[in-house]
């Protein structure tokens, strides 16, 4: 935005058809704000400062798209044992045959943006992690969906391969 010519610093004056995109804000206390003009597009800015974020005055026309903030999965398969994947539960059991001594993990971010890592590997979504060895007993497994604007959510599955002696007891 280069303002226009009736402008004393970038973004004064009336601009129109103007695009702040991919910008990184952090650390000061203006943020974006948008005092006038028509038919701005606001994309893809990641916000992170002292004071405001982001302030649109009254009869400013803006389309806004912001990072996506899910990091959440739609789905998780395993290519051994049995599991049934609750999207609302970060932590989860799945149980596998003594004879399993590895496996595989799918993982499906609800959000096309959103990366994930398997054992601490990265995974496209919805294709099949790196073979994970199975120790007998508990096994724990951790993945990790990032959102777009950085966000995290860790998601704990506990693969149980043949019986867990420690509950047994």
């Amino acid at each position: 935005d280069r303002g226009d010519q009736n402008a004393n610093f970038i973004g004064a004056g009336d601009p129109q058809n103007v695009q702040i995109e991919g910008n990184v804000l952090t650390g000061n206390a203006n943020g974006i704000q948008l005092q006038a003009g028509v038919n701005i597009l606001v994309t893809k800015n990641r916000l992170n400062n002292l004071g405001t974020n982001y302030e649109k005055a009254a009869g400013v026309t803006a389309t806004e798209v912001w990072l996506s903030s899910d990091s959440t999965l739609s789905g998780l398969t395993l290519n051994a044992g049995s599991f049934v994947f609750d999207p609302n539960l970060t932590s989860q059991t799945a149980n596998v045959p003594t004879s399993q001594s590895k496996i595989q993990i799918t993982p499906t971010t609800s959000d096309s943006t959103a990366t994930v890592t398997v054992d601490g590997v990265p995974v496209a979504s919805g294709s099949p992690s790196q073979t994970i060895k199975l120790h007998p007993g508990s096994n724990e497994i951790a993945i990790v969906v990032t959102a777009e604007d950085s966000s995290e959510k860790t998601y704990q599955l506990t693969v149980i391969r043949g019986k867990d002696k420690d509950k047994d007891k």
